[in-house]
């Protein structure tokens, strides 16, 4: 594969490959490698790392067990989808170094149980995607990442707590998804977030009351038995019609 120099796009996904050569890392002008559904992929060459153009990385379905951990060489990467890799059970640790780069990561279906600190570092972050994975808490200082827009983390069954407070600080926040979540509450600032549009917090059983709602939500689901201890509340008479 070394003499393909002008190649921009690898397209691979439902193939049978097994495995990717090392040589993959001489493909200088490489933007976009995407190999989802590539059932029998269990080998994912660290010579990966070496493609300085890549901007998108999908290997949904793979079998992989690790990303190597020069991942974060990949400096121009603006989104990385391991979706439903179930046999991947961390994050390395240099994912913080694509920080000026990396907008959407996904998560979601992994065995994954903790977003490492080093998460926190992704300052060009959008979208976080992690429904049904394992993980337990929010990054801590969450707040960090402050062009973050989305969150979806519907039946992550094993995430419990209260959502840190400095979500609050998040300028550009406008959807969270904590469907079928261990959650048990929401930050006090969060009629703070005047972007947040979209609230999902359906199946969080856990969850009995909310605080004061932002005025610009657009969409909320919620149990019913806490829809009805809103609709008979007056702090909520603003929020009505979304209950309806």
């Amino acid at each position: 594969m070394d003499g393909l120099n002008a190649l921009k796009e690898l397209l691979i996904g439902g193939t049978s490959v097994r495995e990717l050569p090392a040589s993959i890392g001489k493909l200088v002008r490489l933007q976009i490698l995407s190999a989802t559904n590539c059932l029998s992929l269990v080998r994912f060459p660290g010579s990966v790392c070496e493609l300085k153009a890549l901007s998108e990385l999908a290997l949904d379905n793979a079998k992989i067990l690790e990303l190597p951990e020069s991942i974060g060489d990949l400096e121009h990467l603006r989104r990385l989808s391991l979706k439903d890799c179930r046999g991947l059970g961390k994050l390395p640790e240099s994912i913080g170094k694509l920080g000026f780069s990396l907008e959407e990561l996904d998560i979601s279906g992994t065995r994954i149980s903790n977003l490492l600190d080093s998460t926190i570092k992704l300052w060009k972050l959008k979208v976080l995607k992690m429904d049904s994975c394992f993980v337990r808490e929010f990054p801590r200082c969450i707040g960090m990442l402050i062009s973050l827009e989305e969150v979806h983390a519907s039946w992550c069954r094993s995430l419990e707590g209260v959502i840190p407070d400095d979500i609050g600080q998040l300028c550009f926040f406008r959807e969270l998804r904590l469907r079928g979540t261990r959650i048990s509450g929401l930050p006090s600032n969060l009629q703070y977030m005047l972007n947040l549009q979209t609230l999902d917090l359906l199946h969080c059983d856990i969850l009995k009351e909310l605080p004061t709602l932002p005025p610009k939500l657009s969409s909320l689901d919620v149990n019913p038995d806490l829809k009805q201890k809103m609709l008979e509340s007056s702090n909520f008479s603003h929020w009505w019609h979304l209950l309806q």
